[in-house]
């Protein structure tokens, strides 16, 4: 197929005269191809043009609309405050403005809410600036963000009367399981039954700070930890036994929460049981901070992890004892909790006992909003 010859320069200027003359009618063409409603303004803010979306979106017609100032448009409907103050203020010291909402209620079409955009067109010297304004209707959007938010606030009322059912149910297990220990006299099995309701409580306490935050996700550890050990101390009787309670602020999500929560309360709950037994006073550390930037089974992770340690100084573990084989049902539980949240741990037995557990954190829902608007700024 032969090379289509070159045009040459008589015919480009041909070409672009022609597209010169044709430059009025192509923009209304492209003006009312546009489905946002466009109107053309003169410094009197009367109108010099209006888009097909405009009459359609807003039903005038053009004899009564062309000529007339904006603000006289349909008996007055549109003498918005808001737009009065865009148009004669706001405007004239600036080249343009964007983006700004108003909500009018319209005789005709009933309330709606428009995203305003406007830009002063420069002409010649000899002749007046022109405003181009450009509403956007967006009600049907607004309309959907309020549904949303009212969703949005339905789930949470259902969610925190999940976490306040859960609680009354857990509180209330434990209690029968408390209420049976009195119909026995076999210590072990009173003891069983105490530690399981203990367990229970557990679970419990933590439904119940999730109920009082209004946080159905998410759960400040530090804080829940504090009021573990306080509470364990006080169930036990022993002020002989004195805490150290140093935690961060470390939010973790409810899916760590809880077998987190049950593993602290087993560690703290040992410390009374076995090291320091026949009234022996000591103490206790618990202790919980952020490791940033930490690597889990060789991978990096983003958002770190954290790690929390309970030590006592009281008598250690029995020698030859092993916590990857024992047979405690206390200890048997922690390990199988330690692998549900992806924990590593070490247990080191020497003047006391001291365990230190360090679990993975994924990112807080606030982090994850960070995340989300910095990712969308950056496209």
């Amino acid at each position: 197929m032969p090379a289509e010859p070159h045009r040459g320069p008589l015919k480009d200027l041909l070409s672009l005269r022609g597209l010169i003359e044709d430059a009025p009618l192509l923009a209304e063409a492209i003006v009312d191809t546009v489905q946002d409603s466009v109107l053309l303004l003169d410094p009197m803010l009367k109108v010099i043009l209006a888009n097909r979306s405009f009459y359609l979106r807003f039903k005038v017609e053009p004899v009564e609309t062309l000529g007339r100032k904006l603000y006289e448009l349909g008996n007055g409907q549109w003498n918005i405050p808001k737009l009065k103050t865009l148009l004669e203020d706001i405007l004239p010291s600036n080249s343009a403005f964007s983006g700004y909402e108003v909500t009018h209620a319209f005789p005709e079409i009933g309330q709606k809410v428009m995203r305003l955009n406007a830009r002063k067109l420069r002409r010649r010297k000899d002749q007046a600036d022109l405003i181009l304004l450009a509403i956007e209707d967006v009600t049907a959007l607004h309309d959907r963000e309020l549904e949303l938010q009212l969703l949005v606030r339905e789930k949470e009322a259902l969610v925190q009367e999940i976490h306040h059912r859960v609680k009354n149910n857990l509180q209330t297990i434990a209690g029968l399981l408390n209420l049976q220990s009195g119909y026995t006299d076999n210590a072990d099995v009173v003891s069983a039954l105490n530690e399981a309701g203990g367990r229970v409580q557990t679970i419990a306490q933590l439904h119940e700070r999730l109920y009082a935050s209004g946080d159905f996700a998410e759960v400040e550890l530090g804080g829940y930890l504090r009021m573990l050990a306080l509470t364990l101390q006080k169930l036990h009787g022993r002020p002989e036994i004195t805490f150290n309670i140093d935690v961060a602020d470390v939010v973790v999500d409810m899916e760590r929460a809880a077998p987190l929560a049950l593993i602290a309360n087993e560690l703290i709950i040992n410390c009374f049981k076995h090291a320091f037994p026949a009234g022996r006073a000591g103490h206790v550390a618990v202790s919980l901070r952020h490791l940033p930037q930490s690597i889990a089974d060789g991978e990096l992770l983003d958002n770190g992890a954290a790690r929390l340690e309970v030590q006592d100084d009281g008598v250690g573990l029995p020698c030859g004892i092993d916590v990857e084989r024992t047979s405690s049902m206390g200890l048997q539980l922690v390990r199988l909790l330690l692998r549900q949240c992806r924990a590593e741990y070490a247990c080191v037995n020497g003047s006391g006992v001291k365990w230190v557990v360090t679990f993975p954190l994924t990112p807080s829902k606030r982090q994850q909003e960070e995340r989300g608007a910095s990712a969308i700024s950056n496209r």
